[in-house]
């Protein structure tokens, strides 16, 4: 049985799953992937089921993405679907935390959504024009949060709203510019590219490049960690 390292894993664990799992660190297989899968259902977060199965939250996020998308809560498809929820309550004249209340988010959830992808919130309302468009020039070069709040005179809070609301398609985790780029990267994987020709076809470091096969196409790793993957 788990050996969590506390007693609400345990008692979850204990009234979820009728499989023994040996101490110490244990190997990906089709009884811990449903031990995951009943953890995360039930509402424990990643940190938990990690801690109650010892292994790591990095690899509960990838065994959940890869294997359980409709129930993820950081797959990007989900967080499409998340998106379109929230600007209809807001058009219907819903608050953030009537909207929160509605989709059983937190409200520090909707909020931060809120600010970083629908123009006119999260003060974004006070800058105007030209220092917007100076503030996506200045990211489309490649420049970070912290100088372009410096340059522009503009806490970095603010920046991050403004490029999430007026320059989506920039940032490196828009949900729409996500399914799109693993898009071309399951072609490229389907085509034998190597993590460095995918990174350099799509203009990011090649850590990056595997950080997103790693979570989002885990079967395609070289030598995954923990244990084969268990076939869908």
């Amino acid at each position: 049985m788990v050996n969590p390292s506390k007693s609400g894993n345990a008692e979850l664990a204990h009234n979820t799953v009728s499989c023994d799992i040996p101490e110490g660190k244990i190997r990906h297989n089709s009884d811990t992937i449903m031990i995951i899968k009943e953890m995360y259902i039930e509402g424990y977060s990643m940190d938990r089921i990690a801690r109650a199965i010892n292994m790591s939250p990095s690899y509960i996020s990838i065994v959940i993405n890869w294997y359980f998308p409709e129930i993820s809560k950081k797959h990007y498809s989900k967080w499409l679907e998340i998106k379109i929820d929230i600007e209809m309550l807001l058009r219907s004249g819903e608050t953030i935390p009537s909207i929160a209340n509605i989709l059983g988010k937190k409200i520090g959830t909707v909020r931060q959504y809120v600010y970083r992808n629908i123009r006119g919130y999260g003060g974004t309302n006070n800058i105007d024009e030209e220092k917007i468009k100076l503030i996506g020039e200045m990211y489309a070069s490649g420049k970070k949060y912290k100088e372009i709040s410096k340059e522009a005179g503009i806490s970095e809070y603010y920046i991050r709203n403004v490029i999430g609301q007026f320059y989506p398609n920039m940032r490196k985790y828009n949900p729409d510019s996500m399914k799109e780029r693993l898009s071309e990267i399951q072609e490229m994987l389907r085509g034998g590219y190597s993590y460095k020709r995918i990174a350099e076809e799509l203009g990011i470091s090649e850590g990056n490049a595997h950080a997103l096969i790693f979570r989002h196409f885990p079967a395609s790793r070289r030598g995954p960690r923990g244990g084969k993957f268990v076939k869908k």
